[in-house]
């Protein structure tokens, strides 16, 4: 036997809900039309109501400008993704460098260590073919802009791999302290 549970959402903006609001407490109590009978007239709408009509039609006409405008679809700028890979195998410089990394507003994905500590100089390698976000990585860590290039994989899901070389210390977060 197969047993599902679901979930649904549904969205319904302010208007649509006040509607359905309306509609609800219109039909669970005795409308007016219903309780003038025998030919009685409704009473007039006095001044003061008619404002206050006018007040709430104003409101309403103000909140479905506003419910339009917040269901506009809004494009936001999502964090530069990395991974961080050590590649000259000094203790603890992956830490380090995503440490670095995440006080500047890098999201960093992944550390850990590269196939070999073998890498003279640290690279940053753009994996989505957007250059200019790889670009970003490489002045926050102070390397040089011919150490950035392009291998596109975007089974990654992130926008640079960085690659840190024998030359760690050239990057920004070892020359503002001096040491590691």
């Amino acid at each position: 036997a197969i047993v599902g549970f679901g979930v649904a959402f549904v969205y319904i903006n302010w208007s649509d809900f006040k509607s359905i609001l309306d509609i609800s407490f219109t039909n669970s109590s005795t409308s007016a039309s219903e309780e003038i009978t025998n030919n009685q007239k409704a009473p007039e709408a006095s001044p003061r109501t008619q404002s206050n009509q006018t007040i709430t039609k104003a409101e309403e006409n103000k909140e479905e400008k506003t419910d339009a405008k917040q269901q506009q679809v809004q494009t936001v700028a999502r964090r530069i993704q990395v991974e961080v890979l050590n590649g000259c195998g000094v203790d603890g410089l992956a830490e380090k460098i995503t440490d670095f990394l995440r006080r500047n507003n890098i999201d960093v994905v992944s550390r850990g260590n590269y196939v070999h500590f073998e890498v003279p100089e640290t690279k940053i390698i753009d994996r989505m073919g957007n250059r200019d976000r790889s670009q970003i990585v490489a002045d926050i860590l102070g390397v040089p802009e011919d150490q950035v290039e392009t291998q596109q994989n975007k089974n990654l899901q992130l926008d640079a791999t960085i690659i840190l070389g024998a030359d760690y210390k050239i990057l920004k977060p070892f020359i503002k302290q001096g040491r590691l």
